[in-house]
């Protein structure tokens, strides 16, 4: 079990590491139900928010969703990253990055992802260390 001056020790390094990584955030889109208008809908099959008499999709849902930044370090393609890639497991442009563990909900709640202007689907989240989850490590799937 983790004591509370390691939890703040493992922060801290998260912070610092955080700031030598040039203080990346990435943006987490709320969940749908969130901010999607009246009399539309998510459709899954076609990834969009449609109208639900008009079928038509909401023109720009950006310009609706809400949001919130989240602190990230790039951990760059592990060796895992690229084998997963290799053999099809995950999307070509996949990425893993850490997170603090405070923010490991917002993340899995998240409609999608956007990091460096690319839009991303989380689809695994590891809290790190058991079971305190000071920080996670998140793998991150290239829309496509």
């Amino acid at each position: 079990m983790t004591t509370i001056s390691q939890k703040a020790e493992l922060k801290r390094m998260f912070r610092s590491d955080w700031r030598r990584n040039g203080s990346p955030t990435l943006t987490a889109v709320d969940p749908i139900e969130d901010w999607v208008p009246a009399g539309y809908a998510y459709d899954s099959n076609f990834d969009e928010v449609k109208h639900q008499i008009s079928n038509t999709p909401l023109a720009d849902p950006s310009l609706h969703w809400t949001s919130q930044a989240v602190r990230y370090i790039p951990s760059g393609p592990t060796p895992e990253l690229r084998q997963m890639i290799n053999i099809g497991v995950v999307p070509v442009g996949s990425a893993e990055i850490f997170i603090m563990g405070d923010d490991m909900s917002t993340i899995r709640e998240a409609y999608r992802v956007i990091m460096n202007g690319v839009t991303y689907y989380p689809s695994n989240i590891e809290g790190e260390p058991v079971p305190e989850h000071t920080y996670a490590r998140v793998l991150l799937e290239r829309r496509q």
